[in-house]
């Protein structure tokens, strides 16, 4: 499973090359927030504005497999959208999993094979 963000979060977030991947558990809440290098559990995200040319794709098995519990009914061969939404006072975006929809854009690579 690839992770996505749009051009959008990033622009939102203004690019930044470190951010925390936050998990609410229990409301099903994913968020992104933009961090110093040398914080705790700091993840290298995006490039600076000017290499950033499109949306980031992350592949990172530990991350993906927190979000599959965050999401209900979560199907592995499934592809989901999610809508941010951002908090500017704090710069931090929110994922309300809960109301992850199955997204038609892909098939999967089983509905290929």
């Amino acid at each position: 499973m690839v992770i996505s963000f749009s051009k959008k979060v990033l622009e939102d977030l203004n690019y930044p090359a470190n951010v925390q991947f936050c998990m609410d558990v229990k409301n099903r809440v994913f968020a992104i927030r933009p961090c110093n290098g040398n914080e705790a559990r700091a993840a290298v995200f995006s490039k600076p504005k000017s290499e950033q040319v499109s949306m980031l794709s992350i592949t990172n098995k530990n991350l993906k497999d927190t979000i599959s519990l965050l999401i209900p009914d979560f199907d592995d061969s499934l592809k989901y959208t999610v809508v941010g939404e951002f908090d500017m006072e704090n710069r931090i975006m929110y994922y309300d999993m809960s109301t992850a929809e199955v997204s038609s854009m892909r098939t999967s690579r089983k509905d290929v094979e």
